[in-house]
């Protein structure tokens, strides 16, 4: 099985990456974007928190993905498009989907932005269209849509119904697990 997070900005990419790895799945370190990817040394977090462009090489989608082996997952803020729809089914990728409200984003990216030293300037225009394209995915086959909140409550029976969504099976205990993700590092994660 391969699995990859498509999610807003801002909408718990990474806190999914570390539920995914405490259901049992092997984090790849690819963020895919429709022309590049990043490959992020995951022993380095600071230094991908910091230095985003390091990892980055130019690389279409459709030929990045290619490299998310068997039970591995990758993530991306991939806007729907027909054509990725279909490779990702002609490679039997699981797909999760996740959301977050605009507002709750918005705080995130300023807090985000600050601690990085990035920009906090950003188009609201082009924010509200990139987040309704990637809710499109939300409804095609083989797609779990997940929220935010979901994850930061603790919604034990939405997590039970993800681990049937990848596994067919209750492989661990979803709040285990949850609190073992809320607690553990990740890239975004601000300290």
């Amino acid at each position: 099985m391969k699995t990859i997070i498509i999610s807003q900005p801002k909408a718990g990419t990474y806190l999914c990456a570390n539920l995914l790895k405490e259901f049992g799945l092997q984090m790849s370190g690819y963020h895919f974007s429709r022309n590049n990817y990043q490959k992020y040394d995951l022993d380095n977090l600071e230094h991908c928190r910091n230095n985003p462009s390091f990892y980055t090489v130019k690389e279409k989608f459709s030929r990045s993905i290619h490299f998310i082996e068997e039970n591995q997952f990758g993530v991306g803020h991939l806007e729907y498009r027909a054509g990725w729809e279909n490779l990702l089914q002609n490679l039997n990728f699981k797909k999760i989907v996740l959301t977050r409200d605009i507002e709750s984003c918005r705080r995130s990216w300023e807090e985000w932005a600050t601690y990085t030293g990035r920009s906090t300037k950003s188009d609201p225009q082009t924010g509200i269209k990139k987040r309704k394209q990637i809710e499109k995915w939300i409804g095609t086959d083989n797609t779990f849509h997940m929220t935010f909140d979901d994850m930061k409550t603790k919604n034990i029976e939405k997590l039970d119904e993800l681990q049937y969504f990848l596994f067919d099976e209750i492989k661990i205990s979803s709040l285990q697990a949850i609190l073992n993700a809320l607690d553990s590092d990740s890239k975004t994660k601000i300290k």
